[in-house]
């Protein structure tokens, strides 16, 4: 039962991990469900019906879900609301960015409403490949709130790159030129019309700075990025658990306090594998079930499920043997030993 349960686990490892070796891609529809013209939008008797457009834009969080939807055009307002419902119903596979999913803002979608027929939508607004976040100045932190927003627009030119940027808006104008010197920076796919790139103008989007401490900074994503894909790596070669398990103490110490779910989602994953090799299975238990609550999908998703399972039903046979011997009696739970428990420490 034991090195089964410990190939159950490195299935898992792999396929939860997996994603640590994709591509960088933004996010994809998952489920879109259609929509009809609004009834209460239905042209008055003795009008000619003519096509109304509604163009909506969004942001899609790490999970997939939708949020911050709001109208940027619109030919009648009476079907915007049919528009809006209609996106924040929509599930997304997230965007990918270094091995972990990402949320990604400035999505874009157009509703054409034909009556008597379904809207159709057309999603042809430029998106982003690469937002680089921007630097907390040192001489802003000291006057600056916990959290502050700067709201910038800019156009994206027919290549993908950033021009015209301008700041509408700002809860801090200290931070106004980090932002600034942050969105010159990024990548995008440039907007279609005709299948050909052509400028988009007028991109919005908020850039917001958190003071994590007033004392310690918040911790490098790209260094807990790589550490963890390392560790993923480090899994899939079969290294020797003990040592897994003391990196990733070193790095919950160092950084556990600022995870974000994404990354404590995927620490639970990875040290749940490293304690399922080390035979840990009550500790692997407890981390698969917490990466569960997180909410991991798709093929992990379903790894996770069936290790939880077999975890479940190994430990309530261990117990219910333990409680047969400590009755005089014997019983056989297992076709194969037992799991190796850690010694105790009155055992040492």
């Amino acid at each position: 039962m034991g090195s089964f349960l410990t190939a159950i686990g490195l299935a898992f490892a792999m396929a939860a991990q997996g994603s640590a070796v994709d591509a960088d891609r933004p996010a994809l529809p998952k489920s879109r469900p259609s929509l009809s013209y609004p009834s209460s939008c239905m042209p008055k008797a003795g009008e000619t019906p003519t096509p109304q457009k509604v163009t909506v834009v969004y942001k899609v969080n790490e999970d997939g879900a939708v949020e911050e939807v709001r109208v940027r055009e619109t030919t009648d307002a009476c079907f915007n609301e049919a528009a809006i419902a209609a996106v924040r119903s929509w599930k997304f596979e997230p965007a990918r960015r270094g091995g972990y999913y990402v949320e990604q803002e400035d999505l874009e979608t157009t509703f054409t409403f034909v009556i008597n027929e379904e809207a159709k939508t057309v999603d042809f607004d430029a998106r982003p490949i690469t937002r680089y976040p921007p630097r907390y100045p040192e001489r802003c932190m000291d006057d600056a709130r916990n959290k502050e927003t700067v709201y910038v627009e800019f156009d994206v030119t027919e290549e993908g790159d950033t021009e015209n940027i301008t700041i509408f808006d700002s809860t801090n104008s200290c931070l106004n030129s980090s932002a600034l010197i942050a969105v010159k920076k990024w990548k995008y796919r440039p907007k279609l019309e005709d299948g050909k790139p052509v400028k988009r103008r007028g991109v919005q989007t908020q850039i917001t700075y958190e003071l994590a401490s007033r004392f310690d900074p918040p911790p490098n994503r790209l260094v807990v990025g790589r550490k963890m894909n390392s560790i993923a790596a480090r899994i899939r070669r079969g290294d020797d658990p003990h040592s897994i398990l003391a990196e990733l103490d070193e790095i919950e110490l160092k950084y556990g306090d600022d995870f974000s779910r994404t990354e404590l989602r995927a620490f639970h994953q990875l040290r749940g594998s490293a304690r399922l090799s080390a035979k840990d299975y009550r500790g692997a238990l407890d981390d698969f079930r917490a990466a569960q609550r997180l909410g991991v999908s798709g093929d992990a998703g379903e790894a996770i499920a069936t290790t939880i399972e077999q975890l479940e039903a190994y430990i309530a046979a261990e117990d219910a043997a333990a409680a047969a011997e400590n009755g005089g009696e014997v019983s056989e739970t297992q076709n194969s030993p037992a799991p190796k428990q850690a010694p105790s420490p009155e055992g040492r």
